[in-house]
Parts: C-alpha cells; sequence; structure tokens
C-alpha cells in the first residue's frame, strides 16, 4: 500500500560540546526549536508546514541539507546528525507504510542517518488505563500480498535495537529479493515506536529494488 497518513520530518544535531548559538553559527540558520539538556544540545531545522502528505516533508528537510553539504560536514566534526521522520496514520487497523523509493534516494543523498517514529491516531475518548504493552520490533521478509514469510529479528525490551534492525534489513536486502518486501514492525506501551538507521543502511535500501514497510501494531498484553 501507499502512505495513508501525514509526515513531518526535520535536521536535527545534537552534540555534548557545541551550545545552540555555536550550532546556528555553523549551520548559517536559526533553528526552529531546540533543547539543552545536561549532556547535549538537540538543535533542529522543521520545513513549514509541519505535517506533510505521505512522506512528502522529507524532500524540503532534504534540500535544506543539500544546499549546506559544506556546513553539514563541519558540524559533524563535534556532533551527530540525522533526519528525522514521523509519520502520523489515520486508520487505526492500518498503522504504518511502505515509505516510497522517491524518499529513500532523497534520504540517501544526504550522507547522514535517518531516524523514523510511527504514531497512531489520536487516544481515544477513555479513562481507562493504557494496557501494559511490551515493547518489541521485528524484522520480516515477506511475499507481497502473501502471509508472514521469514522473520529475521525479534528483539522484546530491549533499548539498543538499531544496529541489530540495521544488520537485519542489509541481510534481507541481500540475493534475489524480487517479490519480496521487508517489514519493520514495532510496538511500545505508549503507543508509538521507532528506530533509527545508519547512513549505509538507507544506501543499501535505496540502491535495492525490495520495498521497506514501517508498521506501528499492538503487541499482545503479558
Amino acid at each position: 500500500m501507499t502512505a495513508a497518513g501525514e509526515s513531518s520530518a526535520s535536521l536535527r544535531v545534537v552534540s555534548p560540546t557545541l551550545d545552540v548559538a555555536a550550532i546556528t553559527r555553523v549551520m548559517g540558520v536559526e533553528p526552529t526549536g531546540y533543547r539543552v539538556w545536561p549532556d547535549a544540545t538537540v538543535w533542529h531545522w522543521s520545513p513549514a508546514p509541519e505535517w506533510w502528505e505521505g512522506f512528502e516533508a522529507v524532500e524540503p528537510v532534504v534540500d535544506f541539507l543539500r544546499a549546506r553539504r559544506e556546513r553539514v560536514a563541519r558540524v559533524l566534526e563535534h556532533a551527530r546528525v540525522d533526519v528525522f521522520v514521523g509519520y502520523f496514520a489515520f486508520d487505526d487497523l492500518e498503522v504504518g507504510a511502505v515509505v516510497p523509493r522517491s524518499a529513500w534516494e532523497a534520504m540517501a543523498d544526504t550522507g547522514v542517518d535517518v531516524v523514523f517514529d510511527v504514531y497512531p491516531p489520536g487516544p481515544a475518548d477513555t479513562d481507562e488505563p493504557e494496557p501494559p504493552y511490551r515493547k518489541w520490533y521485528d524484522v520480516e521478509v515477506t511475499d507481497r500480498g502473501a502471509p508472514r514469510s521469514g522473520r529475521l529479528v525479534h528483539l522484546v525490551d530491549e533499548d539498543r535495537v538499531d544496529p541489530v534492525i540495521g544488520a537485519a534489513i542489509l541481510h534481507a536486502l541481500s540475493g534475489d529479493t524480487a517479490g519480496r518486501q521487508v517489514r519493520v514492525s514495532f510496538a511500545s506501551g505508549n503507543g508509538q515506536g521507532g528506530f533509527g538507521l545508519d547512513a549505509a543502511v538507507v544506501s543499501a535500501v535505496r540502491d535495492a529494488v525490495t520495498p521497506v514497510r514501517l508498521d506501528l501494531v499492538r503487541p499482545p498484553l503479558d
């Protein structure tokens, strides 16, 4: 399926040594927002409007990065830089989407890491407490239009999942993948889920013929 929701995207700079003013000087533009934590400063720039159809929010962030390649290279000496993509699904029964090839091509062109978050529709109007869901992540290869055909990774209640998910995606993209789809499913107790991919994985997805789908699902109760 194609995206049935909206996305927001931003360029994030996270540095343990540079403050907001220093990052702003290097980037040459005022941030649209920032946070200062005890151990790091988080500086970010987002395009307007906040929400875009499908994954269209990615393109203006990529254009912003393309125009500042030298500045980004300088700030990378002192900070972590990534493209943050939030996806908000309209239908609670189908929370997620296939990320289009155009978005992967654009993100790979930046040469920085990408972080995905997927959000379900707003909470129901109820006073009932949130059920005790567990957090888990699956990476699996599926035949398009067919049931699940091969789970590669299953992680439960783990904090550092990004390298494992990235390695599983690279494995899924190796060999003959014609007619297949890589599906990343995730869930957490607060009703949203996400993960990050380093630039090498993003480039591999761009170069592959296999679509990658992101799904937020409701895990079983403990």
